[in-house]
């Protein structure tokens, strides 16, 4: 629902729909779906986690590779289907991180101290073989 009316104004300017695309959801939180995380906090996994999301993910959840993978499946389609190659991809901050981590070549260990805030904006280019970065965190002025 907030990628969708963050995208909404965007696509009101150039006079697009906006496409929901599942690729582009939060991270599976597996058996944490709906608790609180004040709740796990006291929990070896939560702190496994925390340590480190890739190696440890929450119980039937998802890794940060898995996110990774499947946000940059559906970029390469559509930069591949788009006239001009350019596409607007809305998402939450874990499935963003996750993406440039791995363009990046970074550990996803890292993704606690990447800092992304709210209306961050990521560019990436498809290079025929796989993504690189161009501008990270831009802001709109």
């Amino acid at each position: 629902m907030r990628a969708r009316q963050t995208a909404q104004p965007l696509a009101d300017a150039l006079g697009l729909a906006v496409e929901v695309c599942e690729d582009l959801r939060e991270s599976g939180m597996g058996a944490w779906d709906g608790l609180r995380m004040r709740n796990l906090e006291t929990t070896d996994a939560y702190r496994a986690w925390v340590a480190d999301p890739e190696a440890s993910p929450p119980p039937g959840g998802e890794r940060l590779s898995h996110m990774a993978g499947r946000i940059a499946s559906l970029l390469r389609e559509a930069a591949a289907a788009s006239d001009g190659g350019r596409v607007a991809a809305f998402s939450h901050m874990d499935p963003i991180i996750a993406f440039v981590l791995s363009v990046a070549g970074q550990p996803f260990a890292l993704c606690r101290k990447v800092p992304l805030p709210c209306g961050g904006i990521v560019r990436a280019r498809w290079t025929g073989s796989g993504f690189e970065l161009v501008d990270f965190d831009l802001r709109l002025a």
